[in-house]
């Protein structure tokens, strides 16, 4: 019968006849194994929740947030805005492959190794702007601004935020354009 008590789900047993003290601090336990539970699952519904926000919270964000392993540049986390800004469904971001050595254009890729070699030895470092290749063939400038950091396994990981910075590059072309018009046009005068 105890074996099959034990089986069937409960904890503890109590045989006849039994002993006031024992059954006392059977109750004892078995109210606080109880209270642990609630507040086990208390705890679980507050995490869900905390996910919930955090999730909500990067979605809503006007930027990428990704997370990648360094020693593969593997995407295992992109919030919605990511297809947005990278131009490309989350699906063909995140997963088995290293998004940013195909997407990066070819004038860019030496620059994106040498930022990855300087974040495996610093540790740290600036912002990274570079430009990438959307499906269509257009080209969009973006910065990353990454950190560094380790999971509870042991695993080096990156985080980062990347935003579209195309409209700001394209007022900078404007205004070295008007400066050297200006430029021009002084030389010209004088």
């Amino acid at each position: 019968d105890e074996v099959l008590g034990l089986d069937a789900g409960a904890d503890d047993y109590v045989t006849k006849p039994f002993d006031l003290d024992v059954l006392r601090a059977r109750v004892s336990v078995g109210a606080r194994v109880t209270g642990l539970q609630g507040a086990l699952e208390q705890r679980f519904e507050e995490l869900a929740a905390a996910e919930q926000r955090y999730r909500e919270l990067v979605d809503g964000v006007g930027v990428a947030v990704w997370q990648a392993d360094t020693a593969t540049w593997h995407m295992g986390f992109l919030n919605r805005q990511g297809e947005v800004v990278f131009r490309r469904p989350l699906a063909a971001c995140v997963g088995p492959f290293d998004f940013w050595s195909t997407s990066v254009i070819p004038d860019d890729r030496e620059a994106l190794q040498a930022f990855r070699e300087r974040l495996a030895l610093d540790h740290v470092a600036p912002p990274f702007e570079y430009r990438i290749m959307d499906a269509e063939g257009r080209i969009t400038w973006l910065r990353d601004t990454v950190r560094l950091l380790c999971d509870r396994h042991g695993q080096t990981l990156v985080r980062g935020v990347t935003q579209d910075i195309a409209a700001q590059k394209e007022a900078e072309l404007a205004r070295e354009a008007a400066l050297q018009m200006q430029a021009s046009f002084v030389c010209f005068a004088s």
